[in-house]
């Protein structure tokens, strides 16, 4: 009886791994879908990632320009980064009534959607 019982449960751990194994793999294959499907929209200029464009998060801000549709464009650096980039700042956005392009990213940050703007966000460097 308890070597039943014991091979009974052998057999549902079995079982049990294998669905974690399945469902692991699952979410993998969902994982690689949506990168290939944000790259191919990033590659057609279109994309449902925002842009990191928080005041907050930069320095080193330098007013370079305005867009033509009167959008302040800027070159600054992230904290903690060497790295250049040129781009706007969600606040001014905001304070624009341009809020559709703009939205709150999971860590509280602003983020901007560039292919809603006539504003690329580049690196300088």
């Amino acid at each position: 009886v308890e070597k039943f019982e014991q091979d009974k449960l052998n057999q549902q751990l079995e079982w049990t791994m294998d669905r974690k194994a399945a469902a692991d793999a699952a979410v993998d294959e969902a994982a690689a879908k949506q990168d290939q499907m944000a790259s191919a929209m990033v590659a057609k200029g279109f994309s449902l990632i925002p842009g990191v464009s928080d005041i907050r998060l930069k320095e080193n801000i330098i007013k370079t320009g305005v867009s033509k549709s009167g959008i302040p464009i800027y070159n600054f650096n992230y904290k903690n980064d060497d790295n250049i980039w040129s781009g706007t700042m969600a606040q001014d956005l905001i304070d624009m009534g341009m809020n559709e392009a703009v939205t709150i990213m999971d860590n509280g940050y602003y983020g901007v959607y560039y292919d809603m703007i006539d504003v690329d966000m580049e690196l300088k460097n």
